[in-house]
């Protein structure tokens, strides 16, 4: 369970974890302010599982959130020694990827 206010990515450092909102709000920010809020359904740190670059956003948490968490060693570990799961995991990671692009253009037209 996260905090109002718990920070779960910060910018320019890689997260520990990767997590699944459960319930609740996490707010993303950029250089250029709010890119978007991310709810139940979503993965917080996707995109650094798939690239393994530091953050480049910040994103806190803005009401309570519960959450699934994995930590990315452990998460990295086995999925080297699952290679099949990684292909599984991936897939899941591009749509959920794909879904914020879509959900941020949006906003922005």
């Amino acid at each position: 369970m996260a905090k109002t206010g718990e920070r779960m990515l910060e910018r320019g450092k890689s997260p520990e974890a990767i997590l699944l909102i459960v319930r609740g709000t996490v707010r993303v920010t950029g250089n250029e302010g709010v890119l978007g809020d991310l709810v139940a359904g979503h993965l917080v740190g996707s995109a650094l599982l798939l690239t393994g670059t530091p953050s480049g956003v910040d994103a806190v948490a803005i009401e309570p959130v519960r959450a699934l968490r994995w930590e990315v060693e452990t998460l990295e570990r086995y999925l080297n020694a699952n290679p099949e799961v990684r292909i599984v995991l991936q897939r899941h990671l591009v749509r959920d990827l794909g879904g914020k692009l879509v959900s941020y253009v949006r906003g922005a037209a």
